[in-house]
């Protein structure tokens, strides 16, 4: 599956992306203009879900960068949560680990911003992205 899916599920003030498929330069694109438009609509305090991530590329490893930039420049965050082993080692490979604060459980990321992890604002909200 090279195609990108994005769920977003809200907890309060913290937004959750649920990332599946690939993060290569077409998903750099799509997922950064995402975050903006978010940041636009107020929110800031993210926590990427990384449970279904199957590849990273180079401009893939970029997205959590900008986006923590994004976040940072806006009085938010960004949290790491569910990366397998793979994309584990990718993220320590590439120093990330060391800038990002990273969760085995996305629920456990949830709880570190203040917020439940078992209350969310409404559906989640579901984007397709073509490769």
């Amino acid at each position: 599956m090279r195609s990108l899916e994005v769920v977003q599920r809200n907890f309060g003030d913290v937004t959750v992306l649920e990332i599946k498929g690939w993060i290569n330069v077409s998903a750099y694109q799509h997922l950064t203009k995402l975050i903006k438009e978010l940041i636009a609509q107020g929110r800031s305090k993210f926590v990427f879900d990384y449970s279904e991530v199957e590849y990273v590329d180079s401009a893939g490893h970029a997205f959590p960068v900008a986006a923590y930039t994004a976040a940072r420049n806006s009085g938010g965050s960004v949290k790491l949560a569910a990366a397998n082993t793979r994309i584990r080692g990718l993220l320590a490979i590439t120093k990330l680990l060391t800038v990002f604060e990273t969760y085995d459980r996305t629920e456990d990321a949830v709880i570190s911003f203040g917020a439940d992890p078992s209350r969310p604002d409404g559906d989640p909200i579901v984007r397709r992205f073509p490769d």
